[in-house]
């Protein structure tokens, strides 16, 4: 299995990272955050301002979160299964999360990046 993600920045610019290598990039500036295994989307996340990333052997655990709410997100890599529940008023992170900053763009550019995600990071 080859898990790997990609992250679209403000700039538009796209990097892909190992699993391994995703804990050391850039947290910052960011609009997409795309994880895919064997080269198929398994699991995307986009927009917020903040995205806390947690990454063991058997799972991989997301909030994602714009002020006080957001979600976490559950990914059993063995099943393929997602799993959402939400979280009311959250005003902090645990530590074991990465955390990762998102950055606000004009509407413009935001449609730019959305073109650019369906047409390069989405795919297959």
């Amino acid at each position: 299995m080859s898990l790997t993600v990609e992250v679209m920045y403000s700039d538009l610019s796209i990097r892909k990272y190992y699993l391994d290598e995703f804990s050391n990039s850039q947290r910052y500036d960011i609009l997409f955050i795309l994880f895919k295994k064997d080269d198929k989307n398994l699991f995307s996340l986009n927009g917020a301002d903040y995205y806390g990333i947690y990454i063991d052997n058997d799972s991989i655990k997301y909030i994602q979160f714009d002020e006080s709410d957001g979600a976490i997100y559950r990914i059993d890599l063995n099943s393929d299964k997602t799993t959402q529940e939400p979280i009311y008023r959250m005003s902090w992170i645990p530590q074991e999360f990465d955390v990762y900053e998102g950055q606000s763009v004009t509407h413009d550019v935001w449609e730019k990046a959305v073109k650019k995600f369906y047409a390069e990071m989405s795919n297959p």
